[in-house]
């Protein structure tokens, strides 16, 4: 096979070419990490706009089913009926979350950027290079991982953070079709149990945030602080430029080696405790529906693994996902609630003085203990 032949047949690959050959003053293409994700994730299954608004009416009714479970569950009532429900082809879910990610980082890498333009001298080969490789290696990183992850994520709930989309509303529902089909054909899977499972997590995470609403600004102030402390970083890296004084800092990855942990190890304590409530309500709520040690064995198994395709998506952000987070969040939830009983647990959702630090996460007595000198 020729060389044309054979980049016709891996049409991602003739993206990451083009991406090393095309100029750009931008350290990431978002465009061609989007044609990067589209290519990988390619599937014959595409749900028609009709198809569409058929399990969109769906998806209200079981979520409407779901919601008074929950509240009965959790103890507390729950008066949020209706939120936008969203039906999704993979390119929709790459799209998403490409503008999710833009408004994260954005910030960073304008500044970076500019950090990369006094390190070197504009006409020179050596900024020629760094700046290619920067662009290459992010706008692939990027495109690949979420092409691969287009083709995982059954569902999610939405924040739209760090701030609302113009395209979609601040809190909303998206499922992702293509991908449920396809799981309910490799394991011969009933629709009903399936969907209701997946509901049943992402209106978990919606219960949190509409019962207990400071959560949001919480996460919120964590990402605005995590911009601010690394373009602080950014700005010293800046100032020894000018001194002279600046060495290893062309590319990216090492930005991230770097000591601005404290504010991620708060974000992924508070991400573990988020979805491990959602796991711990998922598999107690599910006993209600058919198939449960089945369906538990499958979403256990699928909660406790991070693919390789997070892995590198947070080493863009500087987020160390480790999946035995996740699984520990769970595992925290119900030995709290296993000692000390639903409302005792349910102190965590009273203020950020409350929430679990990332060590206490896999110490669950060591929270215990603290809240415990608090009653």
């Amino acid at each position: 096979m020729n060389i044309k032949g054979f980049l016709n047949s891996h049409p991602f690959l003739s993206e990451v070419l083009a991406q090393v050959f095309t100029p750009s003053d931008s350290l990431i293409d978002w465009e061609m990490a989007a044609g990067i994700a589209f290519n990988l994730s390619q599937t014959e299954t595409v749900i028609s706009r009709e198809h569409e608004k058929e399990l969109t009416a769906k998806y209200k009714e079981i979520l409407s089913l779901i919601r008074p479970l929950i509240a009965d569950f959790v103890g507390k009532p729950w008066f949020i009926n209706k939120e936008p429900v969203f039906v999704f082809n993979r390119e929709d879910w790459i799209l998403a979350n490409i503008e999710t990610i833009q408004s994260l980082i954005n910030p960073l890498i304008a500044n970076y950027w500019e950090a990369l333009k006094e390190d070197f001298l504009p006409s020179s080969l050596m900024s020629r290079t760094v700046k290619k490789t920067n662009q290459t290696l992010l706008t692939t990183q990027i495109g690949i991982s979420l092409g691969y992850l287009a083709t995982k994520v059954l569902a999610q709930y939405d924040l739209a953070l760090p701030c609302p989309s113009e395209i979609f509303p601040q809190h909303f529902f998206y499922f992702v079709e293509p991908n449920i089909l396809k799981l309910e054909e490799r394991l011969s899977l009933s629709q009903a149990p399936l969907r209701f499972w997946i509901a049943l997590h992402e209106a978990t995470h919606s219960f949190q945030f509409h019962s207990y609403p400071w959560i949001r600004n919480y996460l919120h102030s964590l990402l605005n602080q995590y911009v601010a402390q690394a373009n602080q970083i950014i700005d010293g890296i800046k100032w020894k430029i000018k001194r002279g004084s600046n060495k290893g800092y062309g590319l990216w990855f090492n930005f991230f080696q770097l000591s601005f942990k404290e504010v991620i190890k708060k974000i992924q304590a508070f991400m573990s405790l988020l979805e491990g409530f959602s796991d711990y309500v998922m598999f107690n709520v599910g006993k209600e529906f058919p198939a449960y040690d089945r369906m538990a064995l499958i979403f256990r198994e699928r909660s406790r693994r991070i693919s390789w395709a997070e892995r590198l998506l947070g080493k863009l952000v500087g987020f160390d996902f480790k999946v035995q987070q996740y699984f520990l969040g769970e595992k925290f939830v119900s030995q709290v609630i296993e000692w000390g009983g639903r409302d005792f647990f349910n102190q965590i959702w009273q203020s950020e003085e409350n929430l679990p630090l990332l060590e206490e996460i896999s110490q669950p007595e060591a929270w215990i203990e603290r809240m415990k000198k608090k009653v």
